[in-house]
């Protein structure tokens, strides 16, 4: 007796494969039949039979038997129930770029995709966080931290399916946080405040006053364009193309920064992380 699998293809098709363990007597060939209907036979040692234009929504009983050369039955039926379901995404959207960019604010465009179904929309993303999803190929991001952002926009279709991301890196401008002439030194104390500086790996520094505090860090030595993502108790709080970040108007208490560089390919890096103490 076969041991048969179906694997989808297509929204309209799929791949019978079958085998046989040790002993088994193989016979001639493979007969099968759709909703009781004769399909096809497949002389051994085929393995596989190709299942078309099949259609959405609809139910297959499928039976396999094993015959010899004379037509005789050898195997028991091997009987499997399958429903033909989307499993093609759409296209990537085309040629993604900025129609327009104000402060703090872009507006993305992009060519269509198409899917062999329907297609349903499309999914937006800004630094790998979920922004919005819409119907037309425009989306406009506002409120926006000025620095690089990374936007992603996939197609969806109809049965949930959704394909590759594409991909733009965009530098969004807008006034930036203050920043100090001339920072206090690393070791300065108050009553209210303490100034920390550091130096791991990245070379990440961290320099805190009553309820702000400025990063500095080292640019990556391999001399590609680079952004950086700035994260504050894992909620990420601003992006730059420089490599110093000033967080204003922190809240009392520990907060826990973390750095990331982020590539035009999209690879993220983590460059260090470092705790600094707001005092009330």
């Amino acid at each position: 007796m076969p041991r048969v699998t179906l694997t989808p293809q297509t929204s309209t098709s799929a791949l019978l494969t079958w085998t046989f363990e040790d002993g088994d007597k193989l016979g001639y060939g493979i007969r099968i039949t759709v909703n009781g209907d004769y399909h096809g036979d497949v002389f051994l040692p085929a393995r596989s039979k190709r299942l078309e234009n099949l259609e959405l929504g609809t139910e297959y009983t499928i039976t396999i038997i094993a015959y010899t050369m004379f037509a005789q039955n050898l195997s028991k039926p091997t009987i499997l129930n399958y429903e033909p379901k989307d499993v093609t995404p759409p296209t990537v959207p085309g040629n993604l770029r900025a129609a327009e960019t104000v402060p703090h604010s872009v507006s993305l465009t992009w060519e269509a995709s198409t899917d062999d179904i329907g297609m349903h929309g499309y999914i937006i993303y800004d630094n790998y966080e979920y922004c919005d999803e819409l119907p037309t190929t425009q989306y406009t991001a506002t409120d926006l931290y000025p620095g690089p952002h990374l936007f992603h926009v996939r197609a969806l279709d109809i049965y949930g399916n959704a394909s590759e991301p594409a991909v733009v890196l965009i530098d969004v401008q807008g006034k930036a946080p203050p920043s100090w002439s001339a920072p206090p030194p690393s070791s300065h104390l108050t009553d209210t405040s303490v100034s920390l500086s550091w130096t791991p790996s990245s070379g990440l520094r961290a320099i805190a006053s009553a309820s702000s505090v400025t990063l500095e860090w080292e640019a990556l030595a391999d001399g590609g364009p680079h952004g950086y993502l700035i994260y504050d108790n894992q909620k990420h709080v601003g992006s730059t193309l420089a490599t110093r970040y000033n967080a204003v108007g922190l809240s009392p208490g520990s907060h826990s920064f973390s750095l990331r560089s982020l590539d035009v390919a999209g690879k993220i890096t983590e460059m260090g992380s470092t705790v600094v103490q707001i005092e009330s």
